[in-house]
């Protein structure tokens, strides 16, 4: 018998497989009349993922370190230990979005919204991907097939990530199982996938429902990188915006999609219970009781990102130092971060944690525990490892993640040397080829993601030689090559990769372009050059990198350039003048023209 919080004393009904001995999960249920129902999550001591069923989150897994029980009293978290005698909230109560859940997961199961969009809207760190888990929850539980796309915003390699996330969510979930090789076929074209993916919604059954996480920030936002853009709007287009099923999306409306309703959340919490709460702090609990004593008035508009912000840096200065930010109306999350940020430097003691903070900023999913206090992170003082876990991270189902707002403000505690950031990322590649190997063993649906990881940090290293496996979709080998020419200035190299992506998927301008462009910083094959950049335009007409760089690329062996820039150019196609900074030189000073 455990005592809930909310609804006083409830039994236990212990439920699920025995699968290395112990229970993988448990479910309670209120008796009759009595308020909303528990369920309860026991870590399974496994090295990674595998298929739990339905009453387990797609896409993540417990923390095999953890080995807690995670209770989930209607929408109040709630973290125990294996024994059952220690109970206490992980986030403070969203009443927002506990109401709007409750109402969701009735509308969506309804068996009439086959082919219906809701959205959920808010500002920043007000619930909305909180709503979204904790909605996948209560649609399971109505028997529902909830998939769960949530890649990494702006990542280049965002479409790639939500396929692989939304296929192995339908694996996970019994809807298919071998079909998913297909996307490990790094000849097949990404439209094919895509399709591919696509018909195991559709064929599926009624039961799917795609829960998606802020699509419209899937797509980078930069020019030069439009090309990996283009991939996650095509998968946005076929696989959120005009799929035939039930889909609920966080965030901006992506262009052109309409909605049966459109739900809004705002960021105000219930702290008082969840700063008091000595079993979540630790450390910190002594902070977080003079906050909510100090500042009681003024927390409860405060997102749970804020009230973290703050407990730090209370733990950190002090109560009176919050109260005059508070005062001074400087309260949002990227304010607050970067007053912790000042302050953890200005103390001096917190080096490991700043350390820490940029180097866990780099990983963009979810992460279990085992990185804390690694090779990854460095070793971490009790007090450092206390505000890390406390109040800069959040947990996703039983795993970790720093917020986006964190991430982005990791570039403020200053630069690491380059060799230190390109080692972090072969270690990361090593690290999640372990779990996709782990989760292959397993057979779970974590095994793609997990891959693409492994993938994405070789090619952020560097590194062809991290590349373990042949690369499942062609944008690894771009990604891998704008490292190598961009960052590293390895033109050989880079050369090589796209020579290969070329002869990978031959419908790739990108890689067709930078082929050229690196041969051409080479100096070396001009008429191979002219061919591969006249092959990017042949295949993306629209892009005014393509033929630029073709009239620059003239200077060496034709007239092209002062065709376009007129007589008073003829000077930069003598044989002196054409060396690639010239060319630069010449490029910024009148790019208008050559883009004419």
């Amino acid at each position: 018998m455990l005592a809930c919080p909310i609804n006083g004393g409830v039994a236990l009904d212990l439920r699920g497989s025995t699968r290395g001995g112990g229970l993988d999960a448990w479910s309670v249920f209120r008796p009759e009349g009595m308020g909303t129902c528990v369920r309860m999550y026991l870590a399974s001591p496994q090295p990674a993922c595998s298929n739990y069923g339905s009453q387990v989150r797609n896409n993540y897994c417990p923390s095999p370190r953890r080995q807690a029980v995670v209770l989930s009293c209607g929408t109040h978290a709630y973290g125990a230990t294996n024994s059952g005698a220690d109970i206490a909230m992980t986030a403070p109560r969203l009443p927002q979005v506990e109401a709007l859940v409750e109402r969701l997961a009735g509308e969506v199961a309804e068996p009439t919204r086959t082919n219906t969009a809701w959205l959920i809207e808010g500002v920043a760190t007000a619930g909305k991907s909180t709503a979204l888990r904790m909605l996948a929850d209560g649609l399971r539980e109505r028997g529902q097939v909830a998939v769960v796309a949530a890649p990494p915003a702006h990542a280049l390699d965002a479409g790639p990530m939500a396929l692989a996330e939304l296929a192995g969510g339908l694996k996970d979930a019994g809807c298919v199982n071998g079909q998913t090789d297909v996307l490990r076929d790094g000849t097949m074209p990404l439209a094919e996938k895509i399709k591919h993916v696509r018909e195991w919604i559709v064929n599926a059954n009624d039961d799917v429902v795609l829960l998606l996480d802020e699509p419209s920030s899937w797509p980078d936002r930069f020019e030069q990188t439009q090309h990996f853009a283009d991939h996650a709007r095509l998968v946005v287009q076929e696989l959120v915006r005009d799929i035939p099923c039930p889909r609920v999306l966080t965030g901006e409306a992506p262009e052109g999609m309409s909605f049966h309703a459109r739900e809004s959340v705002g960021a105000a919490s219930e702290p008082q219970a969840f700063l008091t709460d000595s079993d979540v702090w630790g450390e910190l609990t002594q902070a977080a009781g003079e906050l909510q004593e100090g500042a009681a008035d003024q927390l409860r508009d405060l997102s749970p990102l804020q009230l973290r912000l703050l407990v730090a840096l209370t733990y950190v200065t002090s109560v009176d130092e919050v109260r005059n930010v508070l005062a001074s109306g400087t309260r949002t999350r990227r304010a607050l971060s970067r007053r912790l940020l000042d302050a953890l430097k200005d103390n001096g003691g917190y080096k490991d944690l700043l350390r820490a903070w940029r180097r866990l900023a780099h990983i963009r999913r979810p992460f279990a525990e085992d990185l804390i206090g690694g090779a990854i992170t460095g070793k971490l003082s009790k007090r450092s490892r206390a505000l890390l876990q406390n109040c800069l991270l959040y947990e996703v189902d039983g795993r970790y993640l720093l917020h986006e707002t964190l991430r982005e403000d990791a570039h403020a505690i200053g630069p690491q040397s380059e060799r230190e950031d390109y080692g972090q990322f072969a270690q990361l590649s090593r690290y999640y080829g372990g779990l996709r190997d782990d989760a292959e063993k397993q057979g779970g649906g974590e095994a793609l993601p997990t891959a693409l990881d492994s993938f994405y940090y070789a090619a952020r290293a560097g590194d062809p030689g991290l590349l373990d496996r042949e690369p499942y979709f062609v944008d690894q080998l771009d990604i891998l090559g704008k490292t190598l020419s961009y960052e590293l200035h390895r033109y050989e190299q880079a050369a090589e990769v796209f020579d290969r992506a070329v002869r990978m998927d031959d419908s790739d301008d990108y890689a067709y372009h930078y082929l050229a462009y690196n041969l051409d910083r080479l100096g070396r094959e001009p008429e191979r050059v002219e061919l591969n950049y006249r092959g990017a335009i042949e295949l993306n007409r629209t892009h005014p990198w393509w033929r630029a760089r073709l009239v620059l690329s003239g200077i060496d062996h034709s007239t092209s350039w002062a065709l376009v820039c007129g007589p008073t150019m003829s000077l930069f196609t003598k044989p002196s003048m054409a060396g690639w900074p010239t060319r630069r030189c010449v490029a910024g000073s009148f790019r208008l023209q050559i883009l004419c």
